[in-house]
């Protein structure tokens, strides 16, 4: 009978002085993330101790020589040791977030020779309803064969434009037959094989229901379980200190979910009328979430397209444009580029309907910014959205995918 391999458990801690069948694991695990141990003989020696201190400084653990739940965990992740090239370090997935059309082809503007250069793609197509439905709308002819090209994640949601409905969030957790209807129809979504995840954005909870969310995110989290698949859950990070939404239980986001998509939806409506997630706000949002979440697990949303603002006078209006909608208007009103020195985005100044408006997006430029800077926080990956409302440059000579697995040829 062939020996079982080693496995950690939770109690696994590593030192220097260690031998035996789990440092040879831990041995292996360092080499195929490129770490010279000299020897996989499983002696913990000083080469190994090395080895784990540069682990743990580059992705922001604390250095201390010990392989703990922390290290452990990191070294269990298959994507972490099988996207890793030169030097230990996993390079950056590009993922782009998708609107598909109700019964209708490809958004409008879609680029599909350069999205399928993307490591995958999360459709936008759950919306919740308030019995507990899920109001699915995936055009299979147009998404099905993507599967083969792609990774698709159906994402799970109680958006609605620019709000999240939390009336429709607490029927469903207060009913128990809606909770059953809803667990059916994910589980419809885990057992297809276009999709290797689900996404959940469930958001808007108060007080009483947190514990309810919790047994609905652990029902989902088991059953992908069962069917070999991820799960993503997105942070809609709070005010102050704490990231995490009031009235939730932590664990479902630092032990259930596989990757973290940090959402700053806030960033969008909120504060300031300025660019949506701009440079200040993803330097002070990573450090702080980075305390609760190891960055090898979050990946950052960044918005497409362009926002404008009412500038003045205490209102505060916005609406959203894509990028040919908003460079329409620019050349309508004559408006001159300018760029934000602080925010590191283009934007239009002009006036219409006595009021001063101003307009900021996204262009290849303001995108290398926070992609270079975000690369080197060891990130698992950004998701682009929503496609289709982007300046199409932003593709050209593929100058974009130097920071994706995917693009790079691997």
């Amino acid at each position: 009978m062939s020996k079982r391999a080693w496995q950690p458990r939770a109690n696994t801690i590593l030192r220097l002085g260690a031998r035996g069948q789990p440092v040879v694991w831990l041995q292996k695990r360092l080499e195929a993330l490129g770490y010279d141990v000299e020897a996989v003989d499983g002696h913990y020696g000083y080469l190994t101790e090395d080895s784990v201190c540069v682990l743990q400084k580059t992705f922001g653990l604390p250095v201390d020589g010990v392989v703990g739940p922390q290290v452990l965990e990191l070294l269990m992740d298959d994507e972490v040791i099988d996207g890793a090239h030169a030097g230990g370090v996993p390079q950056m997935d590009l993922w782009g977030g998708i609107i598909p059309a109700p019964n209708e082809g490809p958004p409008v503007g879609v680029n599909w020779e350069s999205y399928q250069r993307l490591r995958g793609l999360f459709l936008q197509c759950c919306q919740l309803d308030i019995s507990g439905e899920l109001l699915l709308d995936v055009p299979a002819d147009v998404y099905g064969p993507l599967a083969k090209q792609v990774e698709l994640i159906p994402l799970i949601t109680n958006l609605e434009t620019d709000l999240y409905n939390a009336d429709i969030l607490h029927g469903l957790l207060r009913s128990r037959h809606s909770r059953r209807r809803f667990l059916t129809e994910v589980k419809r979504l885990a057992e297809s094989r276009i999709y290797s995840g689900i996404a959940v954005d469930l958001h808007g909870i108060e007080m009483g229901y947190g514990r309810r969310l919790t047994v609905v995110i652990k029902n989902i989290w088991n059953m992908l379980q069962k069917y070999r698949k991820k799960l993503y859950l997105t942070l809609v990070p709070s005010e102050g200190p704490n990231p995490f939404p009031p009235h939730t239980d932590h664990s479902i986001w630092t032990k259930l979910a596989h990757r973290v998509i940090l959402h700053p939806f806030g960033e969008y409506i909120t504060g300031t009328p300025g660019p949506r997630v701009g440079w200040n706000s993803l330097h002070t949002l990573l450090p702080k979430i980075s305390q609760q979440i190891p960055t090898w697990r979050l990946i950052v949303t960044l918005p497409l397209g362009g926002i404008a603002w009412v500038v003045g006078g205490g209102l505060r209006e916005y609406i959203y444009y894509p990028y040919d909608e908003l460079r329409t208007k620019a050349y309508e009103k004559r408006a001159r580029l300018q760029s934000d020195a602080v925010e590191k985005v283009p934007y239009y100044d002009f006036r219409e309907g006595g009021k001063r408006l101003r307009m900021w997006y996204e262009n290849h430029d303001s995108l290398e910014v926070k992609l270079t800077w975000l690369s080197q926080q060891h990130i698992a990956g950004v998701i682009l959205m929503p496609l289709g409302w982007e300046d199409g440059r932003i593709w050209q000579a593929g100058s974009i995918f130097q920071y994706s697995l995917r693009g790079s040829g691997i």
